[in-house]
């Protein structure tokens, strides 16, 4: 395992081999099991090719102060701002690539040590294998205007698996966030911040879009959804099959105008297949009327529990899946057995983005394991109220601690 090293500008040997001789560019051929620090600057777009072995990751990371490598030729500009690029294609698998800093909460939009950024079709790309095992970290995918269309932050459409996204900020994309095909299994995001798509006549823009195969597994939690539209949020096209998919612990919620026209999880009309759904503990503010809630499923087993909605206007759908200890207000009459409805507003400062509680809501449904932490890390119920909504009530919020496991459960 060897660590090489990239720098802008660079004008020693061009071998790698420390920051003073550090490659201009990221190469064209890139070892497995090594790892390849990049320090600030603008780097253009990237094919990542290399053959596969076995299991062996290569990794690509932002230097930053703490974790540069070596300290020959080092100086501490090197790790300031972002290392840029103008979009990655993925023929390849086992990649690890990992700008170190920024994200998260309290950091959901900023400090990212790398970024994506373009005005362009596709600024992730993959359409020759289904790509598996890629983690991306710390990432900023800026599509610089949501207006344009036909433009989508990522897309992969010839399947793939084990695909992990953490401390993500995906924002200003002119169609489609995610556009995905083939069978997908196991699609990990979390801690990350997803911001303004566009859907218009020309581009029916989506958040997730799915279609041609099955999508297993997904676990989508922890994140902030903030001014996204389209048809749905979470959906699937004609010919695909949404199948176990963990929704849990989010926070969807519109400052502008905007709306998921089928409905925030939901196929098309002519077609498409969504069952197994665990959405748990999600807070669901400001959405426009009648597209807060579930559209066209043709599944089963899907269940909806623990959930808030807050100002959504007068109707919400919930038909096709079981639902029960939800919190509703402005969001129509629904037939629940452990309802929970009020005109305050639960939250601490939601005209500002904080949707932690100002006080325990009615006690909500007691889920196993994984859906017993909030995004805050802190334990649902260890007062002996499970709260609904994404964050646990406490008097102190916590900072939050990653959890990078799971364990599957269909409750």
């Amino acid at each position: 395992m060897t660590n090489h090293y990239i720098r802008q500008g660079a004008t020693g040997s061009n071998t790698g081999t420390d920051w003073t001789n550090a490659w201009t560019a990221l190469p064209a051929a890139l070892f497995r099991g090594d790892t390849y620090y990049i320090a600030t600057g603008s780097y253009g777009s990237y094919t990542f090719d290399d053959p596969v072995s076995g299991t062996q990751y290569i990794t690509i990371k932002k230097a930053i102060s703490s974790d540069h490598g070596t300290d020959a030729g080092w100086q501490s500009s090197y790790g300031d701002g972002q290392t840029i690029f103008s979009g990655w294609t993925f023929n390849t698998n086992y990649l690890t690539i990992d700008g170190q800093v920024g994200g998260g909460p309290n950091s959901w939009n900023m400090g990212h040590g790398i970024a994506v950024r373009n005005l362009a079709a596709h600024l992730i790309y993959g359409n020759t294998i289904l790509v598996s095992n890629i983690t991306l970290l710390h990432i900023e995918i800026d599509g610089t205007s949501n207006e344009p269309a036909d433009r989508d932050a990522v897309y992969l459409i010839s399947g793939a698996k084990d695909l992990t996204m953490r401390y993500m900020y995906i924002h200003d994309i002119g169609c489609d966030i995610f556009q995905l095909r083939g069978n997908f299994t196991n699609f990990t995001l979390e801690y990350s911040k997803l911001s303004r798509n566009n859907s218009s006549a020309s581009c029916h823009g989506d958040v997730f879009e799915y279609d041609n195969g099955t999508a297993l597994n997904w676990i989508h939690r922890y994140n902030l959804f903030e001014d996204v539209e389209g048809t749905y949020l979470w959906g699937t096209h004609e010919s695909g099959t949404f199948d176990g998919a963990q929704i849990y612990g989010n926070v969807i919620y519109r400052k502008s105008a905007g709306q998921f026209s089928n409905g925030m999880v939901s196929a098309l009309s002519g077609g498409g297949t969504i069952q197994n759904i665990r959405f748990y503990n999600n807070t669901i503010y400001g959405l426009d009327i009648n597209v807060a809630g579930f559209g066209y499923i043709r599944g089963s087993n899907n269940l909806v529990y623990n959930n808030i909605w807050y100002l959504n206007g007068a109707s919400l759908n919930l038909d096709g899946v079981t639902h029960d200890y939800n919190w509703f207000y402005n969001a129509g009459n629904q037939n629940e057995t452990h309802i929970q409805t009020g005109s305050s507003n639960p939250f601490i400062n939601s005209i500002n983005g904080d949707f932690h509680l100002l006080t325990p809501t009615n006690a909500g449904l007691t889920l196993p394991i994984p859906y017993n932490i909030d995004p805050d890390g802190n334990i649902r119920g260890a007062d002996g109220i499970w709260d609904r909504g994404a964050f646990e009530y406490s008097e102190n919020v916590t900072c939050p601690t990653p959890i990078v496991s799971f364990t599957m459960s269909l409750i």
